[in-house]
């Protein structure tokens, strides 16, 4: 299982998710926040790992602390997901 922070906090781009695509069949992710204009690095880097892991098909299972994340800027809906909650 990976932790959000360490995957999209962090430097890492499309080449280090592909390699993960090389690596597990299927990806968890947990903690995954509200994302909001306050951690839009950190949304980006989401959405290029959850762009990757559809191109490579590979399996994601996410888990947040809230029921039904959604990415808002500027009063757009981004995205949603429905997760797990933990």
């Amino acid at each position: 299982m990976f932790n959000y922070e360490d995957l999209c906090e962090k430097p890492l781009g499309a080449a280090d998710f592909i390699a993960l695509t090389n690596t597990y069949h299927t990806l968890a992710v947990n903690n995954v926040p509200v994302v909001t204009a306050a951690n839009r690095a950190a949304a980006y880097r989401l959405v290029t790992l959850v762009d990757v892991l559809y191109e490579h098909k590979t399996r994601v299972v996410m888990s947040a602390q809230v029921w039904g994340v959604w990415g808002v800027w500027g009063g757009r809906v981004l995205c949603g997901c429905v997760l797990l909650v933990s």
